[in-house]
């Protein structure tokens, strides 16, 4: 999407800081400087409340865009509720935020200002709407709840794991391939080459989800012993020299690339399936 498609599409930008209990929101028209925040409560008075204060801009919901980070699980209950109304939401990664805000120049750093911030990022940013369940799916909870059943299918992911897959991802609507699943979580290799003095090895970063990354790794532990497919993988990088926390890191990758296909072909685990193409072999 082009930004002049992307400033067309949406009349208004909102940006969210989220607190455990509490959101400060900032937004803004197409010609406009983001707005003085405001501070609610994260209960369902509260956001009723921003709802009205946000249509009273003359914005329709589907004509507004709302950002904020995925912080923790802190920002789900606003997420489901504005996009039950018709809103347009994008969960950013924090680190993105980050360095937006340091391409800005702004030192300082408040719930006011990082409002503000989003604000800004939502307006210049091409974005994606979030997917959200279908009327055959009848709550975003039981849909959820299924895919976190089917995950637990996997050996190696258990209960815990699978709880912060479907939260991080919601439920793999973030994120609309296995590749982009890997790169939310951090767990994607990072070219390091600069004009002809530089040529690193590829290896992940710090950026990305860090609580998923975290979850998947320590998943490993598990699956590199009990899962077939993910010890063959494992045992493969470790016959071929590669040391450990690399091994584990692919296989944490891998484990992903798994569960992203049993969430979004919602089926069980397949330990026997084979890809049908080279493609799919190169991909996995």
């Amino acid at each position: 999407m082009s930004c002049s498609s992307h400033a067309t599409q949406y009349q208004l930008f909102v940006g969210v800081d989220i607190a455990a209990t509490t959101a400060t929101v900032a937004w803004q028209s197409l010609k406009q400087k983001p707005s003085k925040p405001i501070t609610i409560e994260q209960t369902p008075e509260g956001f009723s409340s921003l709802h009205q204060r946000l249509t009273r801009t003359g914005a329709m919901p589907d004509q507004i865009l709302v950002v904020m980070e995925a912080t923790g699980v802190y920002w789900f209950s606003l997420a489901t509720f504005l996009a039950r109304q018709g809103y347009a939401i994008s969960v950013v990664n924090p680190a993105q935020a980050h360095h937006f805000a340091k391409a800005l120049l702004k030192r300082a750093k408040t719930d006011a200002i990082d409002a503000q911030t989003l604000t800004q990022l939502a307006a210049l940013l091409p974005s994606e709407k979030l997917q959200t369940p279908s009327p055959a799916d009848h709550s975003p909870d039981q849909a959820w709840a299924r895919t976190i059943a089917r995950l637990q299918t996997i050996p190696g992911i258990g209960l815990l794991t699978a709880l912060w897959i479907v939260v991080t991802t919601m439920n793999f609507t973030l994120c609309s391939s296995a590749e982009q699943a890997a790169a939310y979580a951090g767990l994607a290799p990072m070219p390091r080459e600069s004009g002809t003095s530089v040529h690193k090895r590829p290896c992940i970063g710090h950026t990305g989800n860090g609580r998923l990354r975290t979850a998947l790794y320590l998943a490993t532990l598990s699956a590199a012993r009990y899962n077939p497919t993910i010890k063959r993988f494992y045992d493969r990088l470790r016959g071929a020299g590669k040391p450990a926390k690399v091994a584990r890191c692919a296989a944490a990758r891998k484990l992903l690339h798994l569960a992203s296909a049993v969430g979004t072909n919602l089926e069980d685990f397949d330990p026997h399936y084979q890809p049908k193409n080279k493609q799919q072999v190169a991909r996995a």
